[in-house]
């Protein structure tokens, strides 16, 4: 049943493709994308009589009454569906969404987007009992683009699930979670659907009106002969069937991977012990893999997941029965330890730590591992599993940020360490949930007053802690290597945002702070080139800052990074410069465009005027003779812009122009801006 389904829609699914077409009654004048043309042998601008001789004459009637009612403005839009014959006297099956526009001159234009099925032999005979099948199966089905949207379902979908074809199409499949699966599960489900093509299993799902039930699923990855693949879904729901009873607990509560005990139940039977006993006493541990991403990386998922089989099966033999061992997700396991003193305790995580530096071995490949370990106690960390699971989970980023190994949830950390673990823990889920922003910084010339470009500064609203400071944060980034992934979100958002202010400025240049640590590898030339050209923000407007204290941490791969990025058009800029370490032979020897001198080299007193202007007289002579542009930093009154004019030099920043401003406002200013700049050359 499954496989004539799935290859009736893959046969279906690939003997489709996209097409579009537009009217215009300006000269009565089509055109036709390339799609159509070479079906139809066609040139791009046919005639109308052209196109109605395609057209089989039974059909003719019905297509010209609905463009006509197009035409007339009788409605704006619809689907038209006909037969073409092709340049092989092959019948197209067309099915095409119109649109009908009428500009401000009174041109109406028709367009339309058009799915071609090609329907020799191959289409029009094989799902005659396929169809069929697929219509009125008891099995529900569902189709999703490579996105996960859901483009297709059949009835027995909606009988299942309650759902009609109208309320998912367009949705996710997701909407079906039972939330009794963890994240675990889904990547290990997604795992085998990459590395095999298909997956097959059972797992809770939730109907429309809110009931569990029990699904027993086929996932299959249809790839397409052009474009990206598609997914088709079949299931049954099995609940009701007295012969999967077994099989629904050991799915309830097990890890399929592994057959570990997994979350789920873990979180039931704390919470029932809790429920029975409050002066319960015992620990929570959690237990990262260290260097198992490698292993995945370089030897593929089914490998890895091969590995993580070893570790469960050697997690079971160090430790007694009466302790709980679970499956997380991924490389994390969590442990219960009944009430042992602290003495014992630290025996058996001495023991867990031991048997991980043990190496793995597989097909004769041995694998060097460690654990990283968190601990939470109960009812010291948490009144419930989930806190205690939250407490020994940021033990666990504290020890392996720290090299412990082991850390005790409060003992070890204490409370400003216990912070710091959570918002590492939080830093990346609150770049995808819209906690982290961006304001902008305007760089000013001092000789009109005018905006000359911005900087991209990043701020952080926790939901608890509430703002975070960037120096918290960059230090946190720092801590556990999380640059990447901020770097990657600054740069997108930066980009994004930036696309609005180059409509109406596009001489204006957009500065992006990095962090040296990006500069190890190519990626960041990667995404750097990858963001502007889906931005349409050109690498010339980018400037990219970094301090020369991370620069010089490897100075040989710092030069070839920044030297590839130059090449492409973007511009560098040493970042703090005074603020530390200096030297002349560094900035000899990188390739950079621009200083930023530190606003300390302002902070002078009134009364030593001299030593802020010989200073400042130092940097723009060397800046001059170097070719380098120069902004100075901290121009924060009067005084300080004083000294700034005073030595020549003309691009500053600082709190006495402008402090860092949302992207709402800064573009106000700048369309302000723009409008001033226009106004100085209708003067001159």
């Amino acid at each position: 049943m499954y496989t004539l389904i799935t290859n009736w829609l893959r046969k279906t699914i690939n003997t489709m493709t996209a097409a579009f077409w537009f009217y215009s009654s300006n000269n009565n004048s089509w055109y036709l994308s390339s799609d159509l043309q070479e079906a139809l042998t066609l040139n791009n601008s046919p005639s109308s009589a052209e196109l109605i001789s395609a057209i089989p004459a039974i059909n003719r009637f019905s297509v010209l009454r609905q463009f006509s009612k197009l035409f007339l403005g009788k409605s704006k839009n619809g689907v038209l569906e006909t037969t073409l014959k092709s340049k092989n006297n092959e019948t197209l099956q067309v099915k095409t969404e119109v649109k009908r526009i009428c500009d401000r001159n009174g041109e109406i234009k028709i367009e339309g987007t058009v799915d071609l099925v090609k329907s020799p032999s191959s289409f029009l005979q094989i799902p005659s009992v396929a169809k069929i099948v697929y219509e009125n199966t008891s099995e529900g089905i569902l189709v999703t683009d490579a996105n996960g949207f859901i483009l297709s379902v059949n009835a027995g979908f909606s009988r299942i699930t309650g759902y009609s074809y109208e309320e998912v199409i367009g949705k996710r499949p997701s909407i079906l979670k039972s939330n009794k699966q963890d994240q675990g599960f889904y990547q290990d489900l997604w795992h085998s659907i990459i590395r095999d093509g298909a997956w097959t299993g059972t797992l809770w799902n939730r109907k429309k009106d809110g009931t569990l039930f029990a699904s027993f699923q086929n996932i299959s990855q249809i790839p397409l002969n052009n474009g990206p693949v598609k997914y088709v879904s079949v299931f049954s729901d099995i609940t009701s069937d007295h012969n999967y009873k077994q099989k629904l607990k050991q799915l309830a509560y097990h890890d399929q991977l592994t057959g570990l005990k997994n979350r789920a139940y873990l979180r039931d039977k704390v919470n029932s012990q809790i429920e029975k006993n409050k002066s319960l006493q015992f620990n929570l541990l959690f237990i990262d893999l260290d260097n198992y991403k490698p292993i995945n990386d370089n030897y593929g998922h089914a490998y890895g997941d091969e590995i993580l089989k070893l570790v469960a099966t050697r997690l079971e033999s160090t430790l007694d029965d009466e302790f709980e061992i679970a499956r997380f997700g991924g490389d994390e396991f969590i442990v219960y330890i009944p009430n042992f003193n602290d003495c014992e305790l630290r025996n058996y995580i001495t023991k867990i730590k031991a048997a991980m530096l043990i190496p793995f071995e597989y097909k004769n490949i041995k694998h060097q591992l460690s654990a990283s370990i968190g601990v939470s106690a109960y009812p010291r960390d948490g009144k419930n599993f989930d806190e205690l699971l939250v407490a020994s989970d940021l033990a666990m980023y504290f020890a392996k940020s720290t090299k412990q190994r082991s850390c005790n949830y409060i003992e070890d950390m204490g409370y400003s360490a216990s912070r710091q673990a959570r918002l590492a823990k939080d830093f990346v889920p609150g770049l995808l949930s819209g906690e982290f922003s961006l304001v902008y910084q305007p760089k000013i010339n001092t000789s009109n007053r005018l905006i000359v470009g911005v900087e991209a500064l990043c701020r952080w609203q926790h939901p608890e802690f509430g703002a975070v400071s960037p120096q918290e944060f960059i230090t946190i980034a720092d801590q556990y290597s999380l640059h990447s992934e901020l770097t990657e979100w600054v740069v997108n958002k930066a980009c994004t945002d930036f696309r609005q202010i180059s409509r109406i400025a596009p001489t204006l240049d957009l500065a992006i702070n990095i962090s040296g640590s990006q500069l190890k590898s190519d990626r960041l030339v990667e995404l750097i080139k990858t963001v502007c050209e889906v931005s349409g923000v050109h690498t010339s407007q980018l400037e990219l800052e970094i301090t020369e204290n991370e620069l010089i941490s490897d100075v040989d791969k710092s030069i070839r990074v920044l030297t590839k990025l130059r090449d492409m058009g973007v511009r560098i800029a040493i970042d703090d410069f005074g603020k530390g370490y200096s030297s002349f032979y560094y900035l000899r020897t990188l390739p950079i465009n621009a200083l930023k001198l530190d606003k300390a080299c302002l902070q002078f007193d009134e009364n030593d005027d001299e030593t802020a202007l010989n200073i400042l007289n130092a940097v723009v002579n060397l800046t001059s003779s170097m070719n380098l542009a120069l902004v100075i930093e901290g121009v924060e009154n009067e005084h300080h812009l004083s000294l700034v004019e005073q030595v020549g030099a003309n691009t500053v920043q600082g709190f006495y122009f402008s402090k860092p401003l949302p992207i709402e406002i800064i573009y106000q200013q700048i369309a302000i801006n723009h409008n001033k700049k226009n106004q100085l050359r209708q003067t001159k």
